[in-house]
């Protein structure tokens, strides 16, 4: 049976100016490696070794600076976790995290779906609660590369963000229909013109 070797997570930047969003991913890239090895249905101390074998020195020195309502706690993995995490959060950087969020835009040759997808990830640590989704929306309409798709977004009156996606993606879909259409009837084009010339062409004589 063919085996591969699956690479632990890269550590933790404690130091980070969003450590909310570094430990946010760090945790994910965890998960999954447990998930993979088989970790995740292990004991607790090897689940809590592991982490600390993988988060980098700088964490564990900080790990070794938590205090612990029982002693247990500190090989219990949830109970560790939750202490990173209560740390990592308490240290976030509200207005840097905005600032990331609205500088965000559409890069060059990047596709809609991945520009949404960074903007609900960079939203999350933003704490826009109840404005989320219209921030999201909004961004879309500031960021995104398409003038033409701006002014039909910005011509509906009471715009939700699923209604945004949905018109961005059928605007998108159709204008790769059309440059499809287009290829299709170049193509078509350039035979009929070999064809006619290849019929002008004089009969060779023998």
């Amino acid at each position: 049976m063919a085996t591969f070797m699956i690479p632990p997570p890269p550590p933790l930047d404690i130091y980070s100016s969003s450590l909310a969003t570094s430990f946010k991913k760090f945790k994910q890239a965890l998960t999954n490696f447990e998930l993979a090895t088989g970790i995740a249905t292990r004991d607790n101390s090897l689940r809590v070794a592991t982490l600390l074998a993988v988060i980098g020195q700088p964490a564990v020195d900080l790990y070794n600076t938590f205090t612990w309502a029982d002693e247990a706690d500190a090989k219990t993995y949830q109970k560790v976790i939750d202490q990173f995490e209560v740390h990592c959060n308490g240290h976030a950087n509200t207005a840097y995290e905005r600032y990331i969020y609205n500088t965000r835009v559409q890069r060059e040759g990047e596709s809609f779906e991945s520009f949404v997808t960074s903007l609900k990830s960079l939203a999350e640590t933003c704490e826009f609660e109840t404005l989320t989704e219209s921030l999201i929306r909004d961004r879309i309409i500031l960021g995104m590369k398409n003038a033409n798709i701006r002014q039909r977004l910005l011509r509906e009156a009471h715009l939700t963000l699923t209604q945004a996606i949905t018109i961005v993606r059928a605007a998108e879909a159709a204008t790769a229909h059309a440059s499809e259409i287009a290829k299709s009837t170049m193509s078509d084009i350039s035979d009929v013109h070999y064809v006619k010339h290849e019929r002008a062409k004089p009969s060779e004589t023998r």
